[in-house]
């Protein structure tokens, strides 16, 4: 996956290891393969040895890859084929690109989406354009709902730490959101007028308040679910290092509900009323 994915100047920590875990779901690393050493993602993305030795931890924390001294990174196995899932106690904590990447093997794929911003989204939903591309699936139909914080008002996060009342933290948010949002609307719109899915619905909204949490609600049967956790990190604003408060975006833990033959089990009742929420956020305050 080439480093291009990347908006210009984004190019930090969370993203090198989402680019990563796509290159470990398409192949690219397989199972007890060395990913490259910290030098030469250093290179490949134009960062620091430090943001890389960042983006490897969190893939080790989320049980990706093993690193041992003197040998590098591999890549430990995946579990149950599409699924990779990390427990810790009775609660299971899962990442994204796998179960995006099951969503769309359905021939209808429909995503009704709540985030901070369309990064994340972006990249997985390009990577299964990508599948499309080359005929490994061929779904009939995509809709896609997508509802975001509005770009009009003054969100909670991020801000400056030291200067709440500057604005280049929130001005940079924007710029991410604007440019994954067309990328995103691209992706699915060209997949129609290439003729290659009949039917594209992109529709996306906004509502007038700071997300404290993600909610990704795929084909109707299952929720996944992330609480935004605030955090203090660097980043670079207009050429010099501004220390932030953000929330833990493409890192936060992810917890699954699925539906099951029983409507009234914990996880059926989960995501009908996670979908109930959503919809009516949907048709009675997003604009």
């Amino acid at each position: 996956m080439s480093p291009d994915r990347a908006a210009t100047g984004e190019m930090k920590f969370q993203h090198i290891a989402d680019v990563l875990r796509m290159d470990i779901v398409e192949g690219k690393y397989g199972v007890g393969q060395r990913i490259p050493t910290q030098q030469d993602l250093a290179k490949q993305f134009g960062v620091s040895r430090a943001t890389v030795q960042k983006a490897l931890a969190e893939l080790q924390d989320g049980g990706w890859i093993e690193s041992r001294q003197g040998s590098g990174a591999t890549v430990l196995p995946r579990q149950n084929g599409h699924t990779r899932t990390v427990t810790t106690g009775r609660s299971p904590m899962v990442v994204l690109g796998p179960y995006i990447q099951a969503a769309f093997e359905s021939p209808h794929v429909t995503l009704d989406l709540f985030t901070l911003t369309a990064e994340s989204m972006d990249t997985h939903v390009r990577t299964q354009a990508v599948r499309i591309h080359t005929g490994e699936i061929q779904p009939q139909s995509i809709s896609m709902r997508l509802l975001l914080p509005s770009l009009d008002i003054q969100l909670a996060v991020p801000r400056a730490k030291d200067d709440p009342d500057d604005l280049r933290p929130l001005e940079r948010l924007r710029g991410i959101s604007r440019r994954s949002i067309d990328s995103l609307r691209y992706a699915l719109t060209e997949l129609q007028l290439l003729q290659l899915v009949p039917a594209v619905s992109v529709e996306i909204k906004t509502v007038a308040f700071t997300p404290s949490m993600k909610l990704y609600l795929l084909n109707g049967q299952e929720a996944l679910f992330g609480l935004y956790r605030v955090v203090e990190r660097p980043v670079e604003l207009e050429g010099s290092m501004t220390d932030i408060y953000d929330v833990l975006g493409m890192g936060a833990t992810l917890f699954r509900h699925v539906k099951d033959d029983d409507p009234k089990s914990r996880d059926s009742v989960f995501v009908d009323e996670a979908q109930r929420w959503f919809d009516s956020l949907w048709e009675r305050l997003a604009e």
